[in-house]
């Protein structure tokens, strides 16, 4: 791959990422604010609390997404199809594992939800039976076919997985939206979130299956390549912690203490900062990660720092930049 290739593929994984971001911090503000105008805040504090406590249950999956791409890029880099194949069986094998320990985490969770919210709750609600919805969720994407987006990730065509994700969005968010305004029924509301990432699952498989038709889950990779997945893993356990505590805990935490109505003015809030703020710089990360893999792969140690310490820099002044106007908001 000559690295003019490699630069416009980063680029477009940009733009594309960019307007996916644009549109995806929009439509979830506008769900947020109808559900608090329609329904009120505590729905909208229970979805809250749901999501960060799936969240911390995701903390098994300990990074094994990022180990696997990152070991792809060699085999691509090499045209290793027999490998890749390998490697993506394998990856299918970690997924649903790490569903049925996720579904099972939930279900063992949910006869204690009761503890998790301080004083009221929605009458009309039935908590758990929620919870299983967003359980569904969270599992369904590990226990179908969301192993698949781990090949075009690798390939670089992160425009594309950012493209059919924002597509789906757009449609859920919408469907949401009538629902709420004609129905104010939360149930029909939560369970688009499952219908819409089994239907974003099963398009990403398919475009994944005609684009690169020579790879599906056939073999088994070495002892050796399982160490080396294992042993970075293990540098991402730390990391995947300290997401887990810094963004889902917190809700918890409040809504444990303070109650539903606390967390949803405290979540709207850490809404527009994470959003905008930590979701830019994750999605500029996710539009450039596969061009870095590619050239770690190909290029000197050298030529891979120097760019590290681009990046390091740039990322360093958006930081600056950021905290500079929200200090003078």
């Amino acid at each position: 791959m000559k690295e003019e290739t490699r630069t416009r593929k980063s680029v477009r994984n940009v733009i594309i990422g960019l307007i996916s971001k644009i549109i995806l911090i929009i439509l979830p503000f506008i769900n947020r604010t109808i559900i608090i105008l329609y329904l009120g805040k505590e729905y909208l504090g229970l979805g809250s609390l749901y999501t960060s406590i799936l969240s911390v249950l995701n903390l098994s999956e300990l990074g094994f997404s990022f180990a696997i791409v990152y070991s792809m890029y060699g085999l691509i880099a090499n045209n290793n199809i027999e490998g890749i194949c390998s490697l993506l069986n394998y990856y299918r094998k970690i997924y649903r594992t790490v569903g049925i320990i996720i579904f099972g985490c939930g279900l063992a969770i949910m006869p204690f939800l009761s503890k998790f919210i301080s004083g009221e709750y929605p009458g009309d609600i039935n908590i758990y039976l929620l919870f299983f919805i967003y359980l569904v969720q969270t599992v369904s994407s590990y226990l179908l076919l969301g192993y698949k987006s781990v090949i075009l990730s690798a390939h670089q065509r992160m425009d594309i997985i950012n493209g059919v994700q924002t597509s789906a969005m757009v449609v859920q968010h919408l469907f949401q939206l009538i629902i709420l305004m004609i129905t104010r029924n939360y149930y029909l509301y939560a369970l688009m979130c499952p219908t819409f990432t089994i239907v974003y699952n099963f398009a990403i498989s398919h475009i994944a299956r005609k684009r690169y038709s020579d790879i599906f889950c056939k073999g088994s990779i070495s002892g050796e390549t399982k160490r080396k997945i294992k042993k970075q893993v293990s540098g991402l356990v730390a990391d995947r912690i300290s997401v887990a505590v810094r963004n889902s805990c917190d809700n918890i935490v409040i809504s444990s203490i303070f109650g539903l109505s606390v967390l949803a003015q405290y979540s709207n809030y850490y809404y527009i900062m994470y959003s905008g703020v930590y979701g830019t710089l994750l999605f500029l990360t996710q539009a450039i990660q596969a061009g870095v893999g590619d050239s770690i792969a190909r290029d000197s140690v050298e030529k891979n720092y120097k760019d590290f310490l681009i990046f390091n820099f740039l990322f360093g002044w958006i930081n600056t930049i950021a905290i500079t106007c929200y200090g003078i908001y």
